[in-house]
């Protein structure tokens, strides 16, 4: 099970893509106790044996350090029998709760970081280049510090996914979340962006896999690019137009 903690209201970075800054509307924030509360209400739930990952996320949940240390505490003393492990979101801006906070940096399982791409990515957004050298320098830190796995960055239209992608695999990153919706226009439908992540991600004969096959559009696009392809569907009328879509 998967549990995310969104701490938003210390944040005022702005970012014109973030979902936490819309949807909450800046200002809202959990309480360690009610966090304390969740936790003890869900957790005994579900099994003792099995992972439970507790995620943090938000406007930049590390400006919330000292709460996620509470709530760490508070998890390692009464539910020290179950399996936990930890995750964190970080866009690595603020160097003052990067470069301290050992003791919470290194309960983490897994860091994400959060950047908006390559550079020539960030100059088609408002981020300074000051902005985007502290962030992977920070980056940089936290990856030979602790266990960096993998980052998140934004990619644009005009981005070049394979480039940005070798760029961070150099830096040993073991995978990669990126928004693929910020590839769409409307001049671009679905089909024309699975093609270019296909081309972009795997060679000719090879197998995708789309567990949430929808309107089967990644099957379109595997054939259209002499890829082999799996699709996974649960909902019938979707299935009907996958099998009206591709005979």
């Amino acid at each position: 099970m998967q549990f995310t903690i969104v701490w938003s209201n210390k944040c005022n970075l702005t970012c014109d893509y973030c979902c936490v800054y819309d949807s909450l509307n800046k200002g809202s924030s959990l309480s360690i106790e009610d966090a304390v509360k969740f936790f003890e209400w869900q957790l005994p739930l579900y099994s003792k044996e099995e992972e439970h990952v507790v995620e943090f996320f938000g406007g930049e949940p590390t400006l919330h350090m000292d709460e996620i240390r509470a709530l760490m505490n508070h998890l390692e003393l009464y539910f020290s029998d179950y399996n936990l492990s930890y995750r964190i979101y970080t866009n690595c801006i603020f160097n003052k709760t990067i470069r301290s906070y050992d003791d919470v940096w290194s309960k983490f399982d897994d860091i994400i970081c959060s950047i908006d791409g390559m550079y020539e990515d960030n100059l088609l957004r408002t981020t300074s280049r000051k902005a985007y050298d502290v962030s992977i320098e920070n980056f940089n830190y936290l990856k030979d510090t602790y266990k960096v796995a993998g980052i998140a960055f934004v990619l644009h239209p005009e981005s070049d996914l394979r480039k940005t992608f070798n760029y961070f695999n150099d830096m040993g990153c073991r995978y990669f979340h990126f928004e693929i919706a910020s590839l769409w226009n409307d001049d671009k439908d679905n089909g024309i962006t699975v093609e270019y992540l296909i081309k972009t991600f795997t060679n000719e004969g090879e197998t995708v896999l789309d567990n949430t096959a929808g309107s089967g559009t990644t099957g379109i696009a595997c054939i259209n690019t002499n890829r082999n392809y799996i699709l996974i569907e649960k909902e019938q009328k979707y299935f009907d137009i996958i099998n009206e879509r591709i005979d």
